[in-house]
Formats: structure tokens, C-alpha cells, sequence
């Protein structure tokens, strides 16, 4: 008879009382693991999202200078088509002043007519692509 009931002896009490504090400690540490594995998960999730934009916009911009230096070299604007003139800001450093200002033009350096009518190319480009 004493085979089928539970004895509450000190040695009994001891184990199952180790045994809830092992049970105790394996719970905490998976909630752990698993609380920092969620952590991570979450600033990998980050990371990737801002690389995935990061590179979308490198992407973007590199498309955009291939449009640039493929689509406007070449046949030098009309003399009437020219509407801009440039300011002397310091030595060998010019702005373009232009009668749509959504983008300011700079030309760094000694330059001829084409480079002015690259510039105003370029500039009506990017005016158009950036609205």
C-alpha cells in the first residue's frame, strides 16, 4: 500500500523542490533565448528594409545618371533657347542663374558655351524628373 501513494519525507520535498527550480531556470533561460532571438530578428528585419531602400535609391540615381551623360552630350542648345546667366561667385566658380529655380547649377572651373548649355540640359532634366 505505501507503494501506491506519495510519501512527503524531507528527501522527496528536497527533490521536487530542485526540480521545480531546474524547470524554473530552463523556462527563464528559453524566455530569454527566445526574447533576444526576437530582438535580433527585428533589428535584421531593419537593417534589411534600409538596405533594400538604400539600394533602391542608389539604383534610382545611378539610372539617372546613366539618362544624363547618355542623353545630353552632343548638338549645343540655340542661342535664342538660352536663357541663363552666369554669376561669378569666387575664382573659377560660376552660378547659373535660370528662370525655372527648382534646381541650382554650379560650374566649377574654366569653361566654354557647351558646358553652360550642358548645365541648363541636365538642370531641365532633373527640374522635369524631380517636379
Amino acid at each position: 500500500m505505501s507503494g501506491k501513494y506519495l510519501s512527503l519525507t524531507s528527501t522527496n520535498i528536497t527533490r521536487f523542490f530542485w526540480l521545480f527550480i531546474l524547470l524554473l531556470a530552463l523556462g527563464l533561460g528559453l524566455y530569454g533565448y527566445n526574447y533576444t532571438n526576437a530582438y535580433l530578428n527585428d533589428k535584421l528585419r531593419t537593417v534589411q528594409t534600409t538596405a533594400d531602400q538604400l539600394q533602391k535609391r542608389i539604383d534610382k540615381y545611378r539610372y539617372m545618371t546613366y539618362q544624363i551623360y547618355d542623353n545630353f552630350t552632343g548638338q549645343p542648345l540655340p542661342p535664342d533657347a538660352v536663357s541663363a546667366q552666369e554669376i561669378r561667385l569666387r575664382q573659377d566658380m560660376f552660378y547659373v542663374s535660370k528662370p525655372r529655380k527648382k534646381t541650382d547649377a554650379l560650374i566649377f572651373g574654366t569653361h566654354d558655351s557647351s558646358t553652360l548649355d550642358l548645365t541648363l540640359k541636365i538642370s531641365a532634366f532633373l527640374d522635369e524628373q524631380w517636379g
